[in-house]
């Protein structure tokens, strides 16, 4: 019904051939853009994404360093509410804030000096072929002596274990 309400309101009799022929021309701005994909397109498939993989990594760290400030102050939050002293809580409430500035201001300036390398650097994702046979297997270097079985421990403050490294 629609079809014949259509044709007769362009003036087109009911019949197959003018049939075909408008249902052609219905088709046509559907079909020139399926055209005009297929040809702006390599090989009919999706247009590759020009990736700047320097600058993605440097928004997911910045996300990332953000999302742990946030997460430290949590916690300090929580710790804060566990104080009886109303004065000691506020303090601690006012250092919580004061340090969540402070690591927001951090992951900003580490963004910074990101940024500034992938503009160095370019966009291209770090992908470096390890190959083995590119190393040693005896480090004798006189000025930092790795022998086998050292062990290195990294502290930091108040004494809390950050890192520890044994050489094989």
């Amino acid at each position: 019904m629609k079809a014949r309400s259509h044709f007769n309101a362009l003036g087109i009799e009911h019949c197959s051939s003018h049939r075909k022929l408008a249902t052609l021309l219905s088709s046509a701005p559907l079909a020139m853009a399926a055209t005009i994909l297929v040809f702006t397109l390599p090989n009919g498939e999706a247009a590759p994404q020009v990736v700047d993989a320097c600058r993605q990594t440097a928004s997911d760290v910045l996300t990332s360093c953000r999302s742990g400030a946030d997460s430290d102050y949590q916690l300090t939050l929580g710790k804060c509410d566990n104080l009886a002293d109303a004065a000691k809580r506020q303090a601690c409430q006012q250092q919580a804030s004061a340090d969540l500035q402070d690591a927001r201001q951090t992951c900003q300036e580490q963004n910074d000096a990101r940024l500034a390398a992938c503009q160095r650097l370019g966009g291209a994702p770090y992908d470096p072929v390890i190959d083995p046979s590119n190393f040693v297997s005896r480090v004798d270097n006189p000025y930092f002596p790795l022998t086998p079985g050292t062990t290195f421990i990294y502290e930091g403050r108040p004494s809390t274990v950050l890192n520890t490294m044994s050489l094989l």
